[in-house]
């Protein structure tokens, strides 16, 4: 039975088999890894989510989490719209833009 006759005959997959589906397909992530993350107070949502994102399975797990005010301070430090005057960012309202009503 070829493909086409397949799907015109049999039923479609129930809910219970979808799911066990879906479960089989999960990416398991050795747990001796994820030990180590959770050591540095990571969490597995945030290692699933570096992973997503590119990163390295390794790194995911051994990179330890950015406080807000680090990446606060890396995002001004970055920032085009910012100079740092006297060891203190301040606007540089010459390269700034409004947008939108007000100015």
């Amino acid at each position: 039975m070829d493909k086409k006759e397949r799907v015109k005959t049999e039923p479609l997959n129930s809910r219970s088999q979808c799911i066990l589906k879906a479960q089989q397909a999960k990416v398991k992530y050795p747990e001796e890894m994820m030990l180590k993350a959770e050591s540095i107070g990571l969490t597995r949502a945030l290692v699933r989510n570096r992973v997503r994102k590119g990163w390295t399975f390794e790194a995911a797990c051994t990179t330890p989490k950015v406080s807000l005010e680090e990446s606060l301070r890396r995002a001004r430090a970055n920032s085009p719209l910012r100079e740092q005057v006297n060891g203190e960012y301040r606007m540089d309202c010459k390269r700034s833009l409004w947008i939108g009503g007000g100015r």
